[in-house]
């Protein structure tokens, strides 16, 4: 029966290289990571990190708004009649077809609406 030696870190390594094994995702995404922030003005990055807030806003009330619509079993005209919110602008929040997401109040008129509670839970991050 053959024996196998586990190679140790450092041979593993070289190993590797040898092989020329290509980098792993996370290696990678460091990469990026680090040539974006080189090349970013501050300016850039708060643009960047603006247009991302914005885009996980639209997310988070997309999910929200097609939960709540999707368990109250009411159509967007019912629940139009009781919000005030047209039917076209909750179909548009619910599918992510929005600029934005929706405010707060909006998701809470919903909620109210429909008669499902909504919590809001804030953390330091």
């Amino acid at each position: 029966m053959a024996e196998f030696a586990v190679p140790d870190q450092d041979d593993s390594a070289a190993l590797l290289s040898e092989l020329d094994i290509p980098e792993t995702a996370a290696q990678a995404r460091a990469r990026l990571q680090a040539e974006v922030d080189a090349s970013l003005t501050t300016a850039d990055k708060a643009e960047v990190l603006s247009d991302v807030a914005k885009e996980q806003a639209r997310l988070l009330g997309m999910q929200v708004a097609r939960s709540l619509l999707a368990q109250s079993g009411q159509t967007p005209a019912e629940v139009s009649a009781l919000t005030g919110i047209k039917p076209e602008t909750l179909s548009r929040i619910a599918t992510g077809f929005h600029d934005t997401g929706p405010k707060l109040w909006t998701l809470l008129a919903i909620s109210q609406a429909v008669g499902i509670p909504l919590t809001v839970a804030l953390q330091r991050g």
